[in-house]
């Protein structure tokens, strides 16, 4: 038995010793390195990738209470996100938004029952996050608005947690509009 251990040992040693072997326990650990910080090789290579997305927003309220509430609900979905008050008219926004200057711009507005809505306004619509991000921060603030109008009944509930209504337009001669895409991905899903 004690032969059969330092034959062992001493085949075992003289493969570890082999070029072959550290190469490829070198590229393994490297590998197992790479894959467990692969995430944390990701976000440094995309973090000055996305700059911020600039959007207006115009608040067409007669006190102008909208403007705060929804940009504190936009901010907190996606930092990224950079909203500020037009002060500009809505031709030169428009100019804006087509010379790229900016992402888009919001209007933001009542509805017949005082809540809150929106028309978001983009060079194409193509880029849906952005809208999202919109249409779910105009939610959250029609949400923060109606508790605030509204006394709490179960109708009034209903009404208050009925989805949020966001037109959105492309201002694009050429761009697609909301159906063509909705279609584009239907095709592309089925």
């Amino acid at each position: 038995m004690n032969k059969f251990w330092i034959i062992f040992w001493h085949t075992y040693l003289s493969k570890l010793k082999t070029k072959s072997f550290l190469i490829t326990t070198g590229i393994t650990l490297l590998l197992i390195f790479g894959l467990t910080n692969l995430q944390n090789v990701i976000e440094f290579f995309n973090n000055g990738d996305k700059e911020a997305t600039k959007v207006a927003v115009i608040d067409q309220t007669g006190d102008k209470s909208l403007y705060p509430v929804f940009e504190q609900n936009a901010s907190a979905l996606d930092e990224k996100l950079q909203l500020k008050r037009a002060e500009k008219s809505e031709e030169q926004l428009k100019k804006d938004v087509l010379d790229e200057k900016m992402e888009g711009y919001l209007i933001l507005s009542l509805d017949q029952n005082g809540l809150p809505q929106g028309s978001f306004f983009a060079r194409s619509i193509a880029n849906s996050s952005v809208s999202e991000t919109m249409e779910q921060a105009l939610q959250q603030t029609k949400i923060a608005a109606g508790t605030a109008n509204l006394g709490l009944e179960s109708e009034q509930l209903n009404q208050l947690f009925a989805p949020s209504e966001l037109k959105k337009t492309a201002l694009l001669e050429n761009a697609k509009s909301e159906e063509e895409l909705d279609q584009a991905r239907g095709l592309v899903y089925v």
